[in-house]
């Protein structure tokens, strides 16, 4: 099946990598290039916080996440891949229900005000969703792969 040709190794990087990019996005301190929302009023302040908020959380668990995929490589025992594995599936799941609010958040803001942010912030997230639902179904191709083994 080509969803699962590429292996759990790459794709969780990847994912990984997208989110600490994303992540710098919403963080201005970092850089100075963030993805500025438009279309709110006074509540714009609380709304800058929160995806700063988020920025914070999607840098440092990408890089927690890609940190973590380098014991993938280890020569563990089946059982050690297995829980390796588990593990990354759960983180998995955690980046794409971390990827409905700021999915809701570009619709919402697009709906109220069109700008061409909105639309790059909204294509973003769901390249990150679609990366990390595909890098779930590899994970768990490898699961069974390694229980039949």
């Amino acid at each position: 099946m080509i969803l699962t040709k590429f292996s759990s190794n790459t794709l969780i990087r990847a994912c990984a990598v997208v989110s600490m990019l994303i992540g710098l996005l919403y963080t201005p301190s970092i850089f100075n290039m963030s993805l500025p929302i438009v279309g709110l009023g006074p509540e714009l302040t609380e709304g800058q916080k929160m995806a700063e908020l988020w920025g914070l959380y999607a840098v440092y668990g990408g890089l927690g996440i890609f940190l973590g995929s380098f014991s993938l490589n280890a020569s563990l025992t089946t059982f050690g891949k297995r829980l390796v594995l588990s593990i990354a599936l759960i983180s998995m799941f955690l980046l794409i229900v971390a990827q409905f609010p700021p999915l809701f958040w570009w619709i919402f803001v697009g709906g109220a005000v069109f700008s061409w942010s909105s639309v790059i912030g909204f294509f973003l997230h769901l390249f990150l969703l679609f990366l990390s639902i595909w890098g779930t179904v590899v994970i768990i191709h490898s699961i069974e792969r390694l229980r039949r083994s």
